[in-house]
């Protein structure tokens, strides 16, 4: 039975990678339809279950620190981690090796993402191959299912990204796993899932973890750092070919930003970078359970709160789920470290007091709130993914608070009317009108837009302290019309400009340049906007 799993198992795996691959062309049509307010909400209720999955992930993170949970907490932790971690856990593979052992299981662990891109690309080359072996027939139903299944490499490259960026703190996990001990009985340190493989520790048998420590190095650099950095230049180059075509078009590298507002193309690595040190700081205090609560609850606080503030999803209701996610986890762990269910040592006072039959009632009510919190926390998660769904019923948005409504065309243009005066009366003496337009369009997608009201207009008084700060956005475009503006010199060849190419100042009498008027007016000189 065990080797019938050990095939059946990868063979299953071929097939959804196969399906997955087969929908890409399908998914990227239907994109193109004219209903794009369904299609955002379908965005926007696949982000909310992604983000649910991603904070079960972090809780089974949560789980193995070196904390006593409460037994009936344990049970939900270990729940969770079946429906999380063994997702991409493929035990039947060390099944198959010649020697099955906790070290030949680490080896698969770590063979799982290679398996799942090799799965894909031979999906993808069998998909080409049955494309390819339908152009010889005529008939028209071939014809059609030849044209659904013409799959590009970007679209491989998106699946694996978005495949991995959703399991991204499980991928991360398991290549610190080797990192992540727990101090035994006999006083010494072993692996916190697999109790035969020695730690570093006094009278430890390192043998098995110095075999597997090239192999935990080699996979953390390729799929904990390599795939972060990929993720970063991806967002770079969304940004990149946003500034270039005056905020119309995100570019090949898309995916990593289409849920996400225009000026924040980031905050995915922002995300996964918080996930990243999470496990890197369960890793270097393994047994130290104080503070690998108090460590994850101030991260997990800081981007909480930083999500508040600059609202990156493009669903009101994705930012409110991010928030509560977030906070969640921050609450557990810092209940669950000043109760006194961590304990940093073998005679520990909370291992000691959690045990002791005098202390009895005050632990069981301790593990009454901490279940309650955790409960809350599920309860709150699904609800807001729920009040979304529930949300784009007829009539259900002036039931909702102003501050998590969809966001209508009317509102937007009035928020933008706002904008317009808030530009006007900004202290900067000239503009490049090409600039302008950037700059305006940049200023429309950040948390102002959001935020803008006539007393803030009044009291914030200049244009850069509305900015968001998207540094690297700014740099582009005082790096194109510089380009553009030398270009104009050349093309002058020395002659001098004419009045109507002489800056202008924008008072507070002027209106925003249009578009229109950007494109009639490309050889100005004018200064930059700066942030």
């Amino acid at each position: 039975m065990v080797q019938i799993a050990a095939y059946a198992i990868p063979t299953m795996v071929l097939l959804i990678s196969l399906a997955m691959v087969c929908m890409a062309q399908h998914h990227k049509k239907v994109t193109k339809e004219k209903n794009k307010h369904v299609l955002q909400t379908l965005s926007g209720l696949r982000e909310a279950i992604a983000q649910n999955f991603q904070y079960l992930q972090i809780l089974s993170i949560v789980s193995l620190f070196k904390v006593r949970w409460p037994p009936l907490l344990s049970e939900i932790w270990a729940t969770i981690r079946s429906i999380t971690t063994d997702l991409i856990t493929i035990p039947s593979l060390g099944c198959i090796l010649p020697h099955p052992s906790s070290f030949n299981e680490m080896l698969a662990r770590y063979l799982i993402p290679v398996v799942v891109a090799v799965m894909t690309l031979i999906s993808w080359l069998l998909v080409r191959l049955v494309h390819k072996g339908l152009r010889v027939c005529p008939c028209r139903r071939a014809q059609t299912l030849r044209a659904q299944l013409k799959v590009r490499g970007i679209q491989i490259l998106e699946l694996l990204v978005l495949t991995g960026c959703l399991f991204y703190s499980l991928i991360v996990r398991n290549g610190f796993i080797v990192f992540t001990c727990s101090t035994g009985p006999n006083g010494v340190s072993s692996v916190v899932i697999y109790p035969h493989i020695d730690c570093p520790s006094t009278g430890a048998d390192l043998s098995d973890w110095l075999q597997l420590l090239p192999f935990a190095l080699t996979y953390n650099l390729i799929f904990s750092v390599g795939f972060t950095l990929l993720v970063f230049y991806a967002a770079r180059q969304v940004a990149a070919h946003l500034v270039r075509t005056d905020f119309t078009d995100s570019g090949p590298w898309h995916f990593v930003a289409t849920e996400f507002r225009d000026t924040y193309t980031w905050w995915l690595f922002f995300k996964m970078t918080k996930d990243l040190l999470i496990n890197i700081l369960a890793a270097v205090f393994t047994n130290l359970g104080s503070i690998q609560l108090l460590s994850t609850a101030v991260l997990s606080t800081i981007y909480g709160y930083l999500c508040a503030q600059h609202h990156p999803y493009r669903d009101t209701m994705n930012n409110v789920l991010e928030v509560w996610c977030a906070l969640s986890v921050a609450a557990i762990c810092f209940f669950a470290s000043g109760m006194g269910f961590a304990y940093d040592a073998e005679d520990d006072y909370a291992e000691t007091a959690l045990e002791s039959a005098g202390l009895g009632e005050d632990g069981t009510l301790r593990a009454q709130i901490l279940l309650s919190f955790q409960l809350i926390s599920f309860v709150g998660g699904f609800g807001i993914t729920f009040l979304q769904l529930v949300a784009e019923l007829p009539g259900a948005q002036r039931w909702l608070p102003k501050s998590v409504r969809r966001r209508e065309p009317e509102d937007i243009d009035a928020a933008k009317e706002q904008l317009q005066v808030a530009f006007k009366a900004a202290d900067f003496s000239k503009y490049d009108a090409v600039a302008v337009i950037r700059n305006f369009a940049l200023l429309q997608e950040s948390r102002a837009l959001l935020h803008a009201t006539e007393w803030h207009m009044q009291r914030t008084g200049s244009l850069a302290r509305l900015m968001p700060g998207r540094h690297f956005m700014a740099q582009l475009i005082k790096k194109e019309s510089n380009l553009s503006r030398q270009l104009d010199e050349d093309s002058d060849d020395g002659e001098l400009s004419g009045p109507q190419n002489q800056g202008v100042a924008l008072s507070d009498d002027e209106a925003m340049p249009t578009p229109e008027q950007a494109g009639n007016n490309e050889s100005c000189e004018y200064e930059t906007v700066r942030f």
